[in-house]
């Protein structure tokens, strides 16, 4: 660049560059004080303007409109290309419009969005197109990341609207979501390979506390509230389906049948040793006898933790088989009674969106 094109530059005037074929720079500025090397300003169109024509597929390295690089190693924030709006609507300080808008690369962060503003519908990235914001991670490195240091229900990490999906994910684990609170967090796999986990609900320090595999099988650390009687469906030998209900009790239970012996008018029918060790010990059991032949009628005469006597009335001598059914308290819950009923938990003051709002799309002042 010649000296009075360089002169041009730096007092503001409108130039037409020359041409050049270097490997390197066409231009090339070095400032060794505290302000920026390239600094341009427009007051009704782009700040700076950066295109590339390269079209040989075979590259194997990156070309870019522009490219911006930061050679500070210390400990930053350092930016090799930083954005900024001012403007208090839906002013973007960085908008990328193509096959891919915007593309970053990084060690550690390949594109960081940062929003100061609560306006609502602020955000650090916002994408539009096929595909809104991709992310490819390497190693333990996340493809997408989305931080919230805000204090208010009303803020997310990352969010997605869409009339389909607003946030799709896929590979051995397509979504995860987690938080610094013990409130925990959610990961999802869409597309199961090796792996039959769907869906994990990660709770504190890490622990499980809801899987979903893919055959749709529910495992809960927790309980189960349903609003409405449990439902099951179940097929008859010729594939119809119906749908039966579960039962409903005023208090937890825990039940046992089976098929007892008696001779001569008497039976010791035992526990199974894993039902005994499920039932509260401290609360008696019930037990309820039905014989399968004539006689003078049985009834239970002596229960145990571990067993349990029949007699058969009047001191009949009877030699039969009976059916018994066995209701227990079980061990791992609270013995109350027709609890009143909770409200459904959730996070207080938490927007839910009942439609996609409209955005406009940017235009591409580039294009005719």
């Amino acid at each position: 660049m010649s000296l009075l094109l360089l002169a041009l530059v730096l007092t503001g005037a409108s130039v037409q560059s020359d041409a050049c074929t270097s490997v390197g720079s066409c231009a090339f500025f070095v400032n060794n004080g505290s302000g920026p090397g390239v600094e341009s300003t427009s007051t009704t169109g782009f700040g700076v303007v950066g295109r590339t024509k390269a079209s040989d597929g075979n590259r194997t390295t990156y070309v870019a409109g522009v490219y911006g690089e930061s050679e500070t190693t210390s400990a930053g924030p350092f930016f090799g290309v930083f954005g900024f709006s001012a403007s208090k609507g839906e002013g973007f300080g960085v908008v990328g419009e193509g096959n891919i808008g915007v593309a970053g690369l990084g060690q550690r962060l390949g594109v960081l969005g940062m929003a100061s503003l609560a306006q609502g519908k602020d955000a650090g990235v916002e994408g539009y197109g096929p595909a809104g914001v991709i992310g490819f991670g390497v190693g333990p490195s996340p493809g997408v990341f989305g931080l919230d240091t805000g204090h208010s229900n009303d803020s997310f990490g990352v969010e997605g609207l869409s009339q389909l999906a607003g946030v799709h994910g896929q590979g051995p684990i397509g979504v995860v979501a987690t938080t610094n609170t013990q409130h925990g967090g959610v990961a999802l796999q869409l597309e199961p390979a090796n792996e039959d986990l769907a869906l994990v609900s990660i709770g504190p320090f890490g622990r499980a506390t809801a899987s979903l595999d893919s055959s749709g099988d529910l495992t809960l650390a927790g309980k189960l509230t349903l609003s409405g009687a449990p439902l099951s469906n179940a097929s008859t030998s010729s594939g119809t389906r119906f749908t039966a209900y579960g039962d409903r009790t005023a208090r937890p239970l825990l039940e046992d049948v089976g098929e007892g012996h008696l001779v001569s008018g008497n039976a010791t029918v035992q526990l199974d040793p894993r039902f005994a060790a499920l039932v509260d010990a401290a609360k008696p059991y019930m037990v309820f006898v039905t014989p399968d032949g004539d006689s003078n009628g049985i009834f239970v005469a002596r229960r145990s933790p571990t067993d349990f006597l029949v007699r058969e009335n009047r001191h009949g001598r009877s030699t039969l088989t009976f059916q018994y059914r066995i209701v227990a308290t079980p061990l791992d819950t609270q013995d109350r009674r027709l609890p009143a009923a909770a409200d459904v938990p959730g996070i207080p003051g938490l927007r839910r969106h009942e439609t996609v709002p409209n955005f406009e799309i940017p235009k591409n002042p580039l294009q005719p």
